[in-house]
């Protein structure tokens, strides 16, 4: 499935779903959702920052080895090593570099789910967020 969509908060985001995705659950609380809606958020200023405010952020969504992956990918002037460590323990100041406290609760919020968030430069310019969560069935 592929749609081009609102991401709320009135941004403009594509979302590529995998198919099978349709036919699993998966069991969170609200944190879950509010780091992923952070991390559109964030790339959506990063697209912003480096003029490419009309510019969607691109979410892809798909399952492999029992774990869901998701990546959020802008086109915005990129992350250094040094910001993205820094930002799973504090933010990183000025809400207008699009980095903020939000990076820091996705960060949280994925490993509360066992799972990881890492980032990557994105081939062309800006920055993939990656996401990767086990899949757990609402008995464990």
């Amino acid at each position: 499935m592929h749609a081009g969509s609102a991401c709320g908060r009135r941004r403009r985001c594509g979302l590529d779903v995998s198919p099978e995705l349709a036919l699993h659950g998966i069991v969170a609380d609200a944190s879950l959702g509010e780091g992923l809606q952070n991390l559109i958020d964030n790339a959506a200023n990063a697209n912003a920052a480096a003029g490419h405010a009309a510019q969607a952020v691109e979410v892809h969504a798909w399952l492999a080895d029992a774990t869901l992956h998701v990546e959020v990918a802008d086109r915005g002037p990129g992350l250094s090593a040094e910001r993205v460590a820094a930002a799973r323990h504090a933010p990183l100041g000025s809400h207008s570099s699009g980095m903020g406290v939000g990076l820091m609760l996705a960060h949280a919020a994925v490993e509360h789910h066992g799972g990881q968030l890492s980032f990557h430069s994105r081939p062309g310019g800006g920055t993939i967020a990656r996401l990767v969560l086990p899949l757990r069935s609402s008995a464990e």
